[in-house]
């Protein structure tokens, strides 16, 4: 069952959440590119990962259903501040594989916080 919802990020932000899969697998985050939202990864949240991960896709700022404020697009730590309130207030992702266009931002929203990241992967969804 795909459950959407959305959670406060950086500096306010109202940052849209996909999740889908074994509650209790092991998390992959997709993060989707510039001018993309959660939606690339459809054919991935509705693919045989179900059954053994906990599948979590992001509207990223500025992006698809999440909020679009007029500034902060230029401070990474914002961005940071989004992802990282995913990992903790949202669904307290421990351990996550984050996939896409962003992983340099990702990790650095793991930096002296509670989440980690053991590994990455950066992925396109273009054909």
């Amino acid at each position: 069952m795909m459950k959407s919802h959305k959670i406060t990020g950086g500096g306010g932000v109202q940052v849209h959440v996909v999740e889908t899969g074994n509650q209790r697998g092991r998390p992959i985050v997709f993060i989707h590119g510039v001018a993309q939202c959660s939606l690339q990864w459809s054919r991935q949240l509705d693919s045989s990962l179900v059954e053994d991960h906990r599948l979590v896709a992001l509207d990223m700022r500025g992006h698809g259903l999440s909020d679009k404020p007029r500034v902060g697009y230029d401070d990474s730590k914002q961005w940071a501040d989004d992802l990282n309130a995913v990992s903790r207030r949202s669904i307290s992702i421990i351990q996550s594989c984050p996939a896409g266009h962003t992983v340099r931002l990702s990790s650095s929203t793991t930096s002296g916080t509670t989440a980690r990241t053991d590994s990455a992967v950066s992925i396109s969804s273009a054909g």
